[in-house]
């Protein structure tokens, strides 16, 4: 953690750095100096709304400081509500907004104005203590929530996830098409800051521009009224801290009033779908302990927001070849390029291949049932791997069908060569990896994004890079083949495709069949390793 966040600060200064350049860059043309102050206020109210959100949303990942998880040791009181208030403050994203709450100052004393600078400060300080007051009460509240609704926990860590991966994914492209666009946006931010002068919390940052107008008796008002609400979501969030810890007595009484249903929706759950899958999976020739460990998989990808976030993830992906090989704004010269578009399907064919080494690492504690009962690691491998292809090779074909009817220059032999290379190749490594080494990443109720019982996320970090590196050098030749035809014979390139498909299924089993023996035979050390994990139990 130490580590985590002398590494997070030295981005944060970083980034801080960066701001002052462009600063100092924007002064030295005069016309733009009076608007530095107003693009920095607009940096903060994007941060507001981004540090209410993130911890929102981490509400569904992270439990590392859920009040929940302290209700066997501690009674809720003043003083442990102030005590994770004030851990609340050590994440990096905080720190940095606090750096940034200091910016305008600097900006207000090169334009000439310290009366604002200082009142800048005032009214930075005010809006971060009002967010990060506000992120916490409303993070009780949820957490009270989903002490009664567990099964909200996963669904709201999976929308929140995809909602952050919308905003990242898109936000290069989304940004390059605004840069393009003829607009004032400065008139418009103009206009959204007068609106927002008159909305709590928002109005504390634009107290330097109400002093600039001279409006002092509303600038009073505004202050005035932020601190109350600083106050009330103070007492807010201690009364929501017990219901956080111990919940409310109304979700018994439901379970009390209504035993059939639940008894009925339990049993349903737990005996009945898997066994179902199974049969299903042993139709295709597994064995029987491969069907049931597929069936278990198979619940994971689709139950559990560590493994069903990949899905999402290669879809806007896909969408994002298909803009970035579609928008006039990505033209360069007077063609279309479609490197990004082939950037993005090799990309993503890699994470989806990669993602099956998540199989064994992200639920390590799976293991414990094939290390009791004596499975062989290539039995436990086989399942896992069928389990992922059964959702990830339909997905795939679609993509190749649709794709070219999107993106008609685009060559559907390459497309198909590339897609099945780098997603049987990473496949490959990651099944490999995963069989040699399983480590203690997440426990198995965590989220998405959470670090809770987490481990040796520095070496697992390396072997990512490692995988990937491993996993484009097995796709190299599929690839290869298809341009020394597409030179040499173009008639015969759809032979690539074959090829790709049969090197990649090759390469795939040689890593079940390597990688199980290895499972198989590091079974003692995993049993032995997993009891020292955190949130790891048989």
């Amino acid at each position: 953690m130490l580590v985590g966040i002398i590494i997070g600060l030295v981005y944060a200064l970083g980034a801080l750095v960066g701001l002052s350049v462009a600063v100092v860059s924007a002064l030295m043309y005069q016309s733009s100096a009076p608007y530095v102050p107003l693009a920095l206020i607009g940096a903060q109210e994007v941060l507001v709304v981004a540090l209410i959100l993130i911890p929102l949303l981490y509400t569904g990942f992270d439990r590392t400081l859920s009040p929940e998880l302290f209700s066997p040791f501690l009674a809720p009181s003043k003083k442990l509500g102030n005590s994770l208030l004030i851990a609340a403050l050590f994440p990096v994203w905080w720190l940095f907004f606090l750096l940034l709450s200091l910016a305008p100052l600097a900006a207000w004393i090169v334009v000439g104005e310290p009366l604002l600078a200082v009142i800048s400060v005032f009214g930075s300080l005010l809006g971060f203590a009002i967010t990060w007051m506000l992120s916490r009460a409303l993070g009780a509240k949820l957490g009270s929530y989903f002490r009664e609704r567990r099964g909200k926990r996963e669904l709201v860590s999976t929308i929140g996830a995809l909602l952050l991966l919308t905003v990242g994914v898109f936000a290069g492209v989304g940004s390059n098409y605004l840069a393009s666009l003829q607009i004032n946006w400065m008139a418009i931010f103009q206009t959204i800051y007068q609106v927002l002068q008159f909305v709590p919390l928002f109005s504390a940052f634009t107290l330097p521009l109400l002093a600039q107008s001279s409006s002092w008796l509303l600038a009073v008002v505004v202050f005035v009224v932020n601190l109350a609400l600083l106050v009330l979501l103070y007492f807010w969030y201690h009364r929501e801290l017990a219901f956080a810890m111990h919940g409310r007595a109304e979700g018994g009484v439901r379970q009390i009033n209504r035993p059939q249903q639940v008894a009925k929706t339990a049993t349903k759950q737990s005996h009945s779908h898997p066994l179902v899958m199974a049969d299903r999976f042993a139709h295709l020739g597994l064995s029987p302990a491969s069907s049931a460990i597929a069936a278990r998989s198979w619940r994971y990808w689709f139950k559990d927001s560590r493994y069903s976030m990949s899905l999402p993830a290669i879809i806007m992906l896909d969408v994002l070849a298909v803009i970035t090989a579609r928008s006039d704004f990505m033209k360069i010269d007077d063609g279309t390029t479609l490197a990004p578009f082939y950037f993005f399907i090799v990309y993503g064919s890699l994470l989806l291949g990669i993602s099956l080494m998540t199989t064994v690492s992200l639920d390590s504690t799976a293991l414990w049932h094939q290390v009791v009962a004596g499975v062989p690691g290539k039995t436990d491998l086989l399942g896992r791997v069928v389990a992922a292809f059964a959702w990830q090779l339909p997905l795939n074909l679609i993509a190749l069908i649709v794709l070219p009817m999107l993106v008609p220059q685009v060559s559907s032999v390459l497309l198909a060569v590339l897609v099945f290379a780098f997603w049987l190749s990473g496949a490959s490594a990651g099944i490999f990896a995963g069989g040699n080494w399983v480590l203690a990443v997440k426990s198995p109720k965590a989220g998405a994004f959470s670090n809770e019982g987490a481990g040796h996320q520095f070496f697992q970090a390396l072997m990512m890079i490692a995988i990937s590196i491993v996993s484009m050098i097995l796709a190299i030749p599929p690839v290869a083949l298809y341009f020394a035809l597409a030179n040499f014979v173009p008639t015969l390139t759809w032979l690539s495709v074959v090829f790709s498909l049969l090197w990649g299924v090759g390469s795939l089993w040689l890593a079940i069949t390597s990688g199980g023996k290895a499972l198989s035979r590091k079974y003692p050390y995993f049993l032995e390793k997993l009891r020292s994990w955190p949130g790891h139990t048989p």
